[in-house]
């Protein structure tokens, strides 16, 4: 018969070392469902406010005679959509080419985060910096624009919008839809 020198002490450091690793177990999970449960609840925030931002676009294509009112729903084309709101109105020379211009700024401060892998270049990180700030310039203005078009508190409207770093848009432009310009 073997024999095996066996303590209590072995026992009870075993135990707490069990504990441990279960209440370490424990704590990663819920950490895991709380970073779900908040990742859900964003995509729901992102959703709705997608869906308000297009009904609201879409209502005001429909109210200026746009048959093809349905791209407000596809997402670089809603910039096409706010120019064609603007085709009306005088922004320096630019009514007729802003709708592509707006497609084109909304597609170059997207597309790059796709294909550049590093951040550590100076000429990357200026890039990084000035395009999307030139791209909320151009959101701001053209917000500016249609309320203007469609509000009698325009500043109001922009000044929210610039608040909120052009996240409260799409609700805005929810707001807009059934207003009596």
């Amino acid at each position: 018969m073997l024999h095996f020198p066996f303590h209590l002490s072995t026992i009870i450091g075993f135990q707490s070392f069990i504990d441990a690793i279960d209440t370490m177990f424990r704590l990663i999970i819920s950490v895991i469902l709380l970073l779900i449960v908040l990742l859900l609840i964003k995509l729901f925030i992102v959703v709705g406010m997608y869906t308000l931002g297009s009904l609201g676009l879409q209502r005001l294509l429909e109210r200026e005679n746009y048959k093809k009112s349905w791209i407000a729903f596809i997402p670089f084309f809603q910039f096409y959509c706010l120019g064609i709101l603007l085709k009306d109105r005088k922004l320096y020379e630019w009514e007729r080419p802003l709708p592509t211009i707006l497609v084109v700024t909304s597609l170059l401060n997207t597309l790059p985060f796709f294909f550049i892998d590093s951040y550590n270049d100076t000429y990357t990180q200026l890039f990084y910096l000035v395009l999307p700030m030139l791209f909320l310039m151009a959101v701001v203005i053209v917000s500016f624009r249609i309320y203007q078009k469609y509000t009698q508190s325009a500043l109001i409207y922009t000044i929210l919008t610039i608040l909120s770093l052009g996240m409260l848009f799409p609700l805005l432009l929810f707001t807009l839809r059934n207003n009596q310009y």
